[in-house]
């Protein structure tokens, strides 16, 4: 009998940069860090800071994704300090491949986060510990620039302007919060 003779693999061939990578279509990454040890109650009383935290968490989710500063929208909210990012990927990068940077740097990024919160001045004024960072998964969402679609599952309730979903269901996670929010505010 014959042995067969063993095959070589076939050489792979590299992904090209980003930036050749063709347009799936318009839409935006979306990602949660939470930075613990920071109180948002004492954070939101100090405008300043404030402002400089948000400006930090915005810089470095940038530097992480290769966008400008001015690409990234952060929202901040309680919870420690939930930092939702919304990331308008310029030129032709695509939602897609900033959510790929997104999930390769996840550890450089919530060290860098951090790095640059506890450099803030007075920061140490709304700690209550050692800060820490962590970034939930990133995720796309769809932005066709038109003012009158939205996603059906989504209401602001018509009233209060408490969210709720197409269940009824106010808990929503903290990336669909932020769409949610987005939506009626496009309204």
């Amino acid at each position: 009998p014959t042995t067969p003779e063993p095959t070589t693999p076939e050489p792979t061939t590299p992904m090209p940069p980003t930036s050749t990578l063709s347009r799936t279509g318009p839409g935006k990454a979306v990602v949660d860090i939470v930075i613990r040890s920071v109180s948002f109650s004492a954070l939101s009383r100090r405008n300043a800071l404030m402002k400089k935290f948000k400006e930090t968490i915005a810089e470095q989710v940038a530097k992480a994704v290769g966008v400008f500063a001015s690409d990234v929208e952060v929202l901040l909210s309680e919870g420690s300090v939930r930092a939702g990012c919304t990331i308008t990927p310029p030129g032709s990068d695509d939602a897609d491949s900033i959510v790929a940077k997104l999930n390769e740097g996840k550890p450089d990024l919530e060290e860098s986060i951090v790095e640059g919160v506890v450099a803030l001045p007075n920061i140490q004024r709304v700690t209550t510990g050692s800060v820490t960072a962590s970034m939930e998964a990133p995720t796309r969402i769809e932005d066709d620039g038109s003012d009158d679609e939205r996603d059906d599952s989504i209401d602001d309730g018509g009233k209060d302007g408490t969210i709720v979903d197409k269940d009824g269901a106010t808990g929503l996670s903290a990336a669909r919060w932020l769409v949610a929010a987005l939506l009626v505010m496009a309204r």
